[in-house]
């Protein structure tokens, strides 16, 4: 399953009937997920091994790591040319978040 895929699955976790503790994971996975997206890293398959990913969706994974921690400051300089497979660019909404 993909990140995208896992993020329709899981929804926004309102439909699921699970006591406190089941919405706090879920809610924690769905930030996890929706971080990953925003970098453009939706098409990963969930437990792909990272000896598999280019060095650029090493960084990508890195960058949405740390999104989720507290402070901090990015600089991002994207390649103007890559190999065969580039990922997709930051989103828009992703990097209003980095600067703001």
């Amino acid at each position: 399953m993909s990140v995208a895929e896992a993020q329709e699955f899981l929804g926004d976790g309102t439909r699921v009937s699970a006591d406190a503790a089941g919405r706090a994971n879920l809610t924690a996975a769905h930030r996890a997920l929706g971080r990953l997206a925003d970098v453009g890293l939706g098409y990963l398959t969930l437990g792909q091994p990272l000896t598999t990913l280019s060095g650029g969706e090493q960084q990508r994974l890195k960058l949405a790591t740390h999104m989720g921690e507290k402070g901090g400051v990015y600089v991002l300089d994207e390649p103007t040319s890559a190999g065969t497979r580039t990922p997709p660019a930051v989103r828009p909404s992703c990097r209003a978040g980095l600067v703001g």
